[in-house]
């Protein structure tokens, strides 16, 4: 009998750190976030980008949403996997933004001063054409340095 209740309370005990070590490991896993953003210098028109990469669901989703600014030669990089046409819309988004549609390295489009949210009402925009890549900077980026469909974008290592 006394065995019986050992096992019993062993087997509660073995249970309870199980089930306490997958809760941790799911919050975890569904909480972390890159510790660092990985990153690419892209160059177009002999202008130096630093990107950081969106590449997961979650990243090209989120995008740039939920930030005050963007520093002046910086971007983001979206790497969608395959070519698509595809939308991006400006949830979240605090400041406007020039939108470089791209496939296999060479600009396909230009959405320049894409507008942020108002009166509740969302921007979408939509790529002209299929693509594989999508550069997103600050507005006026495109104009000031002479940023043109048929540009060819280059990565730097």
């Amino acid at each position: 009998m006394a065995k019986q209740k050992n096992l019993t309370v062993i087997n509660k005990i073995t249970l309870t750190l199980i089930v306490t070590t997958a809760l941790f490991l799911i919050y975890f896993l569904l909480n972390s976030q890159k510790e660092t953003q990985e990153k690419i210098i892209l160059k177009v028109n002999n202008i130096e980008i630093n990107a950081e990469i969106a590449d997961s669901k979650i990243e090209i989703t989120k995008g740039l949403s939920d930030r005050d600014f963007l520093d002046e030669s910086s971007g983001m990089y979206f790497v969608l996997g395959e070519r698509k046409t595809v939308t991006f819309w400006m949830k979240g988004m605090r400041f406007p933004i020039d939108i470089i549609w791209i496939d296999s390295g060479k600009i396909t489009g230009l959405t320049k001063n894409a507008s942020v949210p108002q009166n509740g009402k969302i921007p979408t925009y939509t790529s002209p054409t299929a693509i594989t890549n999508v550069l997103e900077v600050n507005a006026g980026f495109a104009d000031k340095y002479n940023i043109k469909i048929d540009d060819k974008v280059e990565t730097i290592d």
